[in-house]
């Protein structure tokens, strides 16, 4: 073969490699690849909790251990929250009528949260309360929150059950965290709970007449260890008591309170996604 052949077959085969080549490019072109910056939005994460006993704004609800899992879905703001609470005993089971069930509340959040100059921290949501098994009716809230992201982190929430209480509770709390290491801290907290006529008169049957005033408040402690970017172990230890001597002494005829304080901790796992 003349070198001029070898000069125009090797010419004709580059021109086809290169051809070969920019038509893959192009096809490459034509077909974008997957948003991984709307993937990387959508966040997912997975908890559970192990708690002594199960107090809810100062009320003992359980005087036994629960263990209380969670899912969150998060986009943009937007998140949607499933909660529950699972009885390690029969306690609440007196009064149903019905098998010995395990899940005595299981609720649903629809929350957004948005941060305004960098500082202020506004929040809204809807919560859905559900008690499977008990014979409490299910009820529902909206609620409305502002914080500031300063020292101390002060939160104000307001909470209106519009269904079967018809009243407001609010909440005022403030919190620090001291990073001991790279992957531990400690988060001290402190929350002050206020409640109208006719969230007492839903909640506190055992008060005569009562009236808008303080309810609880609460002292926090937790230690929490970061394993990794996305597990974390928190230890926690609270304390919570009434204010008031008449919701005290409500609260204690009607939610298994042996004395009026409660004193709770647990430890919580939580992945995220």
């Amino acid at each position: 073969m003349t070198n001029v052949k070898k000069m125009v077959k090797a010419s004709l085969a580059l021109a086809a490699v290169i051809g070969v080549t920019g038509f893959n490019a192009a096809r490459a072109e034509e077909v974008p690849e997957p948003d991984a910056t709307l993937m990387d939005a959508v966040s997912l994460e997975l908890g559970v909790d192990l708690y002594s006993h199960y107090v809810w704004r100062g009320m003992l609800l359980t005087d036994d251990p629960v263990v209380q899992p969670s899912v969150t879905v998060g986009f943009a703001g937007f998140a949607l929250n499933v909660w529950g609470s699972i009885d390690t005993t029969d306690l609440n089971e007196r009064g149903t009528g019905g098998p010995t069930y395990r899940m005595q509340e299981l609720d649903f959040t629809l929350s957004y949260d948005v941060t305004v100059a960098d500082v202020v921290n506004l929040g809204i949501g809807y919560i859905e309360y559900t008690f499977p098994g008990t014979p409490f009716p299910r009820t529902s809230e909206v609620y409305a929150s502002v914080g500031l992201d300063v020292i101390l982190e002060p939160t104000l929430a307001v909470y209106w059950d519009f269904d079967e209480v018809e009243g407001f509770y609010a909440n005022l709390s403030v919190g620090h965290t001291f990073e001991l290491t790279e992957s531990l801290q400690l988060s001290l907290g402190a929350a002050l709970g206020w409640g109208d006529k006719n969230y007492y008169e839903y909640y506190f049957g055992g008060w005569a007449d009562p009236e808008s005033s303080l309810a609880d408040y609460t002292f926090s402690a937790s230690l929490d260890y970061a394993v990794n970017d996305a597990f974390s172990i928190s230890f926690i230890l609270a304390y919570s008591d009434f204010v008031e001597t008449d919701v005290a002494e409500a609260a204690e005829a009607g939610y298994y309170n042996d004395d009026e304080a409660s004193i709770y901790g647990g430890v919580s796992f939580s992945y995220s996604f």
